[in-house]
């Protein structure tokens, strides 16, 4: 907290770095679903190389809660640890997976993220925390 209250105003750096990490705790556990619509179906291939063939017409669930808590990405995955965000980030999009990836990224992800900034930072100048 005391990083966050910075002579009784909110550090911006601090406190987007805890949101952040709060929200890689705290990703809801189903991603994206999405339906195979390619005739010949795909073959996905694990990260240890298992290859697993999709048919045409079944669906893919993919996890935020994996990725997000994986150990070999994030050191220490369930603590809570704002500083992961700060500086540069040893992970990418496809790592830290809360607003989703590519095409299918949130496109409201930049707003989400300024919108509990701007509510978290009203709260803790309005109230005291005990």
């Amino acid at each position: 907290m005391d990083q966050v209250l910075v002579e009784g105003s909110v550090s911006s750096s601090a406190l987007q770095q805890s949101i952040s990490e709060a929200l890689r705790l705290t990703a809801h556990t189903i991603g994206g679903i999405r339906k195979v619509v390619a005739p010949e179906g795909f073959t996905l291939v694990s990260a240890d190389g298992a290859r697993f063939h999709v048919p045409c017409g079944q669906y893919v669930v993919l996890s935020h809660s994996l990725p997000n808590n994986d150990a070999r990405t994030f050191a220490n995955p369930s603590a809570f640890l704002p500083e992961r965000f700060a500086g540069p980030r040893d992970f990418d999009e496809y790592d830290l997976t809360t607003f989703s990836q590519g095409l299918h990224r949130c496109p409201g992800r930049h707003y989400a993220l300024r919108l509990m900034e701007c509510l978290l930072s009203e709260l803790l100048r309005s109230f005291t925390f005990t």
